[in-house]
């Protein structure tokens, strides 16, 4: 495909017909389309058949993804109707993302997501719940905890933990000194696994509750 795209490119490019390279410092060019150039492709896709439309997304989810771009990636996923291979991929980034900071963007990626994805998934659902408490919004978030908890597999103890951390976090949040001495046990009794961003958050939590 690429080798006979490129003359094509090529040629557009040398002779300024609607494409512009854009610089960037991936290895490979990119380019913005001129609007007429771009309506006229979606067009064309838009006739050809459903089968060879799922399979264009399809290719270009896993190229997407393959180059580290979640964003299209997930986005061409959903559209190509692997909606469960989208979820897992957000699944896998969410962490990474967190850490760098970029929950807006794991926000708008889990919207993304079919509905029924998200909620057979708990670990979406937890980062869901820690966006209601960034927002402070505090009565979903509660319910949202009692929604999950019995969702969580027993033999999950990670995802109790964090259960765990998310509901001492609502005390606290509605200083609620008695329901977080309730949890301290649970919260000192970190299992085996439990990363640095939990146990930072424990940590966190212990200082305001002490």
């Amino acid at each position: 495909l690429t080798a006979a795209v490129a003359p094509w490119l090529a040629r557009l490019e040398s002779e300024n017909l609607f494409i512009v390279p854009v610089e960037s410092t991936e290895r490979e060019t990119w380019y913005r389309l001129h609007p007429l150039l771009r309506e006229t492709l979606r067009e064309r896709l838009v006739q050809r058949s459903a089968d060879d439309r799922l399979q264009l997304h399809r290719i270009a989810w896993q190229w997407f993804r393959g180059h580290g771009l979640i964003d299209e990636a997930v986005r061409q996923a959903v559209a190509a109707g692997e909606g469960a291979a989208a979820a897992a991929l957000v699944e896998k980034s969410a962490h990474g993302l967190a850490v760098r900071g970029e929950l807006r963007k794991l926000i708008g990626l889990v919207r993304q997501l079919p509905p029924a994805q998200v909620q057979a998934r708990i670990g979406l659902r937890l980062w869901m719940i820690r966006v209601e408490l960034f927002a402070r919004e505090l009565d979903a978030f509660s319910a949202n905890i009692a929604r999950l908890r019995p969702d969580i597999p027993p033999d999950d103890a990670i995802s109790h933990y964090w259960l765990t951390l998310l509901e001492a976090t609502l005390a606290l949040q509605r200083d609620d000194t008695q329901a977080a001495m309730a949890l301290l046990p649970r919260l000192l009794a970190a299992p085996e696994g439990a990363d640095a961003l939990a146990t930072g958050a424990r940590d966190n939590l212990l200082s305001w509750l002490f």
